[in-house]
């Protein structure tokens, strides 16, 4: 089996709506930003199954026409971006992202082991690559136009009933060009409980 997504979003800011949308509003923010912009936004996404297993990608794109502010630029590090690498350490006004994910079999531990039928706990472990490419309008004289990064690495997630669950990953630093990084890899954990 499966499952295929596609997403496209455009946003526009004609620079006339509000009092606080002047060009001397945005330059505090990030130089040479201002009203009147427009970029688009593309994801696309893709899942096979097959015995168990499942092979997927995840493909998101921005396409901008001027320097964005912060908030609009398109993260290309992190937990939902090219993990290993510090969140956010990467924002820029044009991007692809690439997403690429094995999972194996899903397992049940409390089956194994042989406890109550009636709660149910899913584990599933996978590898991912990811890869990022990025690059500004207007930039100052000692910064790179364009940056680049990848990851490789491996993670699971684990749920017992609809109470608990958790996840991990750990990627691997592959290249990056054109930013500073102070690290080499990076880890996300995270844990939710409910009641």
């Amino acid at each position: 089996t499966y499952k295929l997504n596609l997403v496209a979003e455009i946003y526009f800011n004609p620079g006339w709506f509000s009092k606080h949308n002047q060009t001397e509003d945005y330059q505090p923010f990030r130089p040479n930003s201002g009203p009147g912009y427009a970029y688009g936004k593309l994801s696309h996404s893709f899942a096979y199954a097959w015995k168990g297993w499942e092979a997927s990608y995840d493909l998101g794109a921005q396409l901008s026409s001027k320097n964005l502010l912060p908030s609009e630029q398109y993260n290309l590090a992190g937990y939902y971006a090219v993990q290993g690498f510090e969140e956010r350490i990467v924002l820029t006004d044009n991007a692809v992202l690439l997403n690429v994910t094995l999972q194996a079999p899903r397992l049940s531990i409390g089956q194994l082991a042989g406890w109550s039928k009636e709660v149910f706990d899913e584990l599933y472990f996978y590898g991912f690559f990811h890869y990022g490419l990025g690059g500004n309008h207007l930039i100052p004289q000692n910064e790179s136009r364009t940056q680049s990064l990848a990851s490789i690495g491996p993670g699971f997630r684990y749920q017992i009933d609809r109470y608990v669950s958790a996840h991990f990953d750990y990627g691997f630093q592959l290249f990056h060009h054109g930013f500073d990084n102070p690290t080499n890899s990076r880890y996300n954990f995270g844990l939710i409980v409910s009641f």
